[in-house]
C-alpha cells in the first residue's frame, strides 16, 4: 500500500525527539546525507516514531511513515525485523532490532558502556563528540575509556565533570552508514 516493490530492501531510521533527557534527542535533518547514501544504493529509507517528531523533506525512496495511515506498533514491529539494519540514536527503539537479530548503526551515543547491551558483531556505535569545556579539546577515545565518562549519559554530568557533548554531523553520519554497508552487504 505504500508503494514500494515486493522485493526491495530498506533501512529502519529512527531518530529520537523525545521529552525529557535532551542528550539523548538527534536532529533528524542531519540523517538527510545517510538516506540519500541508501537510497543511491537501492534501498528504501523507513523513517519511524510517532506524530510529535518533525516531518522530513519528501525525498523520493524515504518513507516517513509515521504521517501514513499505515502506522501502527504492529508495523513498527514487522519493520523492524525485516530491514537491512536500523539507522537510529540514543533511543529504545534500537532494542527491537537486538530482538530480530537485525543489525544496528547507533549514532549520536553518549555512555560507551551502553554498547554493551548489543552483543551482535555487525552493530556499529558512533559516540558523541566529547569537549572539554574550557579548551574545546575533542577528547581522545582512550580518555573517555580510562576515565568516569564510559557511563555518563547525563548532560548535569558531564558539566559537573568540565565536559559537553557534540553531536554527529551528517558527514560523520553519512561515513558511518557507507561503513554499516560493508557489514551488511
Amino acid at each position: 500500500k505504500i508503494g514500494i516493490p515486493d522485493n526491495a530492501w530498506y533501512v529502519t531510521l529512527h531518530v529520537r525527539q523525545g521529552k525529557g533527557n535532551e542528550l539523548f534527542n538527534s536532529n533528524p535533518f542531519t540523517y538527510i546525507k545517510a538516506i540519500k547514501e541508501i537510497i543511491r544504493r537501492g534501498g528504501y529509507v523507513f523513517r519511524v516514531g510517532d506524530k510529535s517528531m518533525t516531518p522530513l523533506p519528501k525525498i523520493d525512496g524515504l518513507i516517513d511513515y509515521p504521517f501514513t495511515e499505515q502506522k501502527s506498533f504492529y508495523m513498527d514491529l514487522y519493520l523492524v525485523s525485516r530491514c537491512l539494519f536500523v539507522l537510529g540514536c540514543n533511543s529504545g527503539f534500537s532494542d527491537f532490532a537486538e530482538a530480530f537479530c537485525v543489525p544496528v548503526l547507533q549514532t549520536n551515543m553518549t555512555a560507551p558502556a551502553n554498547s554493551a547491551r548489543f552483543p551482535y558483531s555487525n552493530n556499529i556505535f558512533m559516540f558523541q563528540h566529547i569537549l572539554e569545556n574550557t579548551t574545546d579539546r575533542k577528547l581522545e577515545l582512550h580518555h573517555i575509556f580510562d576515565s568516569g565518562l564510559i557511563t555518563t549519559n547525563d548532560p548535569f554530568h558531564f558539566a559537573e565533570l568540565g565536559y559537553r557533548t557534540l553531536a554527529n554531523s551528517p558527514e560523520d553520519i553519512l561515513e558511518a552508514t557507507k561503513e554499516m554497508f560493508h557489514l551488511v552487504k
